[in-house]
């Protein structure tokens, strides 16, 4: 994948030329802290269909939650992002050691946060441009903001930016890290609820709450694992298997070849297959499955003799009378109700009697082609059929630089970004 491949070799460049050590490699990243988060499972007896279990409210309120990592297992205090216009000490004082509230209308990340966050960071690392430290990060417009890229750059933070869409694969906050602080944080507000029947959790109790889960989670051990699986120390362009990089399967259609009709090569035909009075479609790429009870009264595969025996047609002269209807058992299997004398008297004896063939003998007749045989699920409902022509028209216009991995702190991506400020500006 190109994009990966590029961000390796940023990497790569920035820790020949700086020699990183482990403890001056730092990941940053921010998840959601709700208030209402889902519960762990519960216990209870086998066969009961309706399993409660209690929860603070039906929708929480969001609060952001931003930590810090480093390569040797450390870990600064995070931020949380409360969505007030002010924050009271009150409410995250009781939350992990150091940890600092900033308040946004929304609870998400801002350019201006982010800033603030970045003065709490250094705060505790103590770089300079003397020593520098690599601190790696998405593309998260709050991570553009000009401000904090001057302040990084000041203070030897070197900015380093992932790929689009690979932070599941790349961020080692999001590869080990942040999925047992989330199942920890249901637990403990599940326990709150216990210790507080009928109550509510705010935002109040969210930083008292999210102390355990993040000590519990924020780990050496998930640290040290999170940076080595994604493969940023030690480093390792290969950390990352082949088959993380497939694409989806969205269509069964072929690529387009010489400008060929992609709904040309597609078209495919349909097979009738005839069961008694009906007559239902076939795909071609399902073979027909014969019910159970057909296998059991006749052969999957009947020989030539059979199939012509049972479609032999007799030679005696048409029943006229009551008797002969009752002593002829063929036509009695094919009429369950005997027809009256008058009415068998009445047909020429000049006609011949065809039995109609038992609906086993019909099947087999139809489908001595089709073979038994387990149908998976994609062949009973396949993938849509797609076109993968190329578009013909202009495509929109879009940031290029926000869909590639960046040193946000190298003089010309600096430049670009004080550029974009400087519009924004001018546009307010």
């Amino acid at each position: 994948m190109p994009v990966v491949i590029k961000f390796y070799d940023n990497l790569g460049y920035l820790m020949a030329k700086h020699k990183f050590e482990a403890h001056t490699i730092w990941n940053l990243d921010e998840t959601n802290d709700p208030t209402v988060k889902q519960p762990p499972k519960v216990i209870a007896p086998k066969g009961i269909k309706q399993v409660q279990q209690t929860v603070s409210a039906e929708r929480g309120i969001n609060v952001t939650m931003l930590g810090f990592i480093n390569a040797g297992g450390g870990s600064a205090p995070p931020v949380l992002i409360f969505p007030r216009k002010k924050v009271a000490p009150v409410m995250f004082e009781k939350g992990p050691l150091g940890c600092i509230g900033l308040p946004h209308e929304s609870g998400w990340m801002t350019g201006t946060n982010f800033f603030k966050s970045l003065q709490h960071f250094h705060s505790f690392v103590k770089c300079s441009k003397e020593k520098p430290i690599l601190l790696i990060m998405d593309n998260h417009s709050s991570h553009l903001d000009f401000q904090a890229v001057t302040f990084a750059k000041d203070n030897g933070i070197i900015l380093l930016t992932l790929p689009p869409h690979c932070s599941h694969a790349l961020q080692p906050l999001d590869v080990t890290v942040y999925g047992p602080f989330k199942k920890r944080l249901g637990a403990s507000q599940n326990d709150w609820m216990f210790v507080n029947p009928g109550g509510r959790i705010s935002i109040k109790e969210i930083a008292e709450l999210s102390k355990c889960p993040y000590e519990n989670s924020f780990t050496t051990k998930k640290i040290i694992k999170g940076f080595k699986t994604t493969g940023i120390y030690p480093f390792n362009r290969f950390a990352i298997p082949d088959i993380r990089y497939a694409p989806s399967s969205v269509t069964e259609r072929p690529e387009p070849k010489n400008g060929d009709n992609v709904l040309s090569n597609c078209q495919t035909q349909e097979t009738f297959v005839n069961f008694g009075d009906t007559v239902h479609p076939v795909s071609p790429s399902v073979e027909m499955i014969i019910p159970p009870t057909i296998l059991e009264m006749t052969p999957l595969t009947p020989s030539t003799e059979q199939l012509e025996s049972s479609f032999v047609v007799p030679t005696t002269p048409l029943i006229q009378s009551s008797e002969q209807i009752v002593s002829d058992s063929t036509y009695a299997e094919m009429t369950p109700l005997s027809p009256s004398t008058e009415m068998m008297d009445s047909v020429s004896p000049s006609v011949e009697m065809i039995p109609l063939p038992t609906f086993t003998e019909q099947i087999l007749s139809d489908s001595t082609s089709f073979a038994l045989r387990h149908v998976s699920p994609r062949e009973l409902r396949p993938l849509p059929q797609n076109s993968q022509e190329t578009p013909s028209g202009p495509r929109p216009k879009s940031n290029n630089r926000l869909g590639r991995t960046r040193i946000l702190t190298d003089t010309p991506e600096k430049n670009l970004i004080e550029e974009d400020h400087k519009k924004g500006g001018e546009r307010k």
